[in-house]
């Protein structure tokens, strides 16, 4: 955990103390926690929350999401000023991403004869702060990182014969992270969806250039 104080003036009687996980890019990850630092003298602080001033009784989480760059407001009462209130404000440069991003995985077969390959997909996203990467995994191993949509690795050779575990995990901005798996055979079995039957004498031959198309631009 670490502790900061929002910038701006601090009062002599009573500042906030705010205490929090930094994750990536300047976001921030949950719990947020806020406590304030007050001289004896104090006898009462208020924390303006959601369009309303509200008593502060003790440490309390921020429950807002988003980028919170705007000030924060707080009051509070001494003995020595009885019912008056003195007034402090601080400007925020907290953004806070609560949720996990969204992900699921497409596997796709291409080829035929010698080009047999397996593309995945997988269809990562993230509202608040944005996708960062997608990592793929083959049988617990790292295999590819992908920064940019669509997020693709492509297994090839295809291995024949043994049952695989795909696995994809999607970071976002702040670092939440999701996953998601799929296990099959990627060895054209009923695991994943079949190449279309060659039910046509010109099907074989546009297949055969597809696959030829794409193990050119694929670079293998």
């Amino acid at each position: 955990m670490v502790g900061s104080r929002p910038g701006g003036s601090r009062d002599e009687y009573c500042f906030p103390d705010i205490e929090g996980t930094p994750g990536h890019n300047g976001w921030w990850v949950p719990p947020i926690h806020v406590s304030y630092v007050h001289s004896a003298n104090v006898t009462e602080i208020e924390t303006w929350l959601n369009g309303s001033w509200v008593p502060y009784s003790g440490p309390f989480n921020i429950t807002k999401k988003g980028d919170l760059s705007s000030p924060f407001r707080w009051r509070y009462r001494t003995i020595e000023n009885g019912d008056e209130w003195i007034y402090g404000s601080a400007q925020w440069t907290f953004k806070i991403d609560w949720d996990k991003p969204s992900v699921s995985i497409i596997i796709e077969r291409r080829g035929f004869l010698l080009w047999k390959k397996c593309v995945i997909t997988a269809n990562a996203s993230d509202s608040m702060s944005g996708v960062d990467c997608v990592e793929f995994y083959l049988n617990g191993l790292l295999q590819s990182t992908d920064h940019f949509a669509p997020y693709q690795w492509i297994l090839c050779p295809v291995p024949r014969g043994h049952t695989l575990t795909v696995d994809v995990r999607a970071y976002d901005m702040a670092g939440n992270f999701n996953d998601s798996e799929k296990t099959g055979s990627c060895a054209y079995s009923n695991a994943f969806p079949e190449n279309p039957q060659f039910n046509h004498p010109f099907l074989f031959l546009w297949t055969l250039w597809r696959d030829l198309r794409d193990r050119i631009m694929d670079g293998r």
